[in-house]
């Protein structure tokens, strides 16, 4: 009863309310934590998941040959793309044209094309992200001047050199893309759910599901 409890939990705190296109925190919080689900070497296994999360397009751009976290960068561009129960979150987002941008320098940077950045080259990206597509719309923003535009950019890197990741993927650094636009913003991030019950819930019910398809 409990993990059915915490189950319905999951669904509505990954994808609640109605439908519109872009990723939230939460969003995309899921999509790091349960990423080995996303690069098996099964497109089978791959579309059973999104079905878990009630996504019902079928996902065409799986290859096996891809590196594991390419795959799951390519994933992003598929979730970001359709509608999805959860985007009408009152919470700041990634839309589309977020996503693209951040991602076609995300792909300058990644030089070995391995699908992750280190600390040093992230501080590259975040030179190439800018300050005016770190924060996105300036509808709740007053003008800054440049000098502070260079400071939140500098501020963005020392908390990328406290972060305890050493590598990143694209993801991960659309997670924290997302949380400094929000303080820049002073916009809502939204509730991650952190704990070890909630996950395992997780995980349990994604593992049954490969089970009851013999998957």
């Amino acid at each position: 009863m409990h993990l059915k409890i915490i189950l319905i939990i999951c669904l509505v705190c990954f994808f609640t309310g109605t439908m519109s296109k872009g990723l939230t925190a939460c969003q995309l919080w899921h999509v790091i934590n349960i990423s080995s689900w996303y690069t098996t070497a099964s497109p089978e296994t791959v579309q059973l998941i999104l079905n878990i999360f009630d996504i019902k397009e079928n996902y065409k751009d799986y290859n096996r040959q891809d590196p594991f976290h390419v795959r799951v960068n390519k994933i992003l561009s598929f979730l970001v793309e359709i509608d999805k129960r959860g985007d009408s979150e009152e919470v700041e987002k990634l839309n589309e044209i977020d996503v693209e941008k951040i991602s076609i320098e995300f792909l300058k940077v990644d030089n070995k094309g391995e699908g992750v950045i280190d600390k040093s080259q992230c501080h590259t990206l975040i030179d190439l992200i800018g300050y005016n597509n770190l924060i996105g719309s300036t509808e709740t923003l007053n003008k800054i001047d440049d000098e502070s535009s260079n400071e939140a950019l500098l501020n963005f890197k020392k908390y990328i050199n406290n972060d305890s990741t050493l590598i990143f993927n694209l993801a991960e650094i659309l997670f924290r893309v997302l949380f400094q636009r929000t303080q820049l913003k002073n916009t809502a991030f939204g509730k991650l759910e952190d704990g070890v019950f909630y996950w395992n819930a997780m995980y349990q019910n994604i593992n049954s599901s490969l089970d009851t398809h013999n998957i």
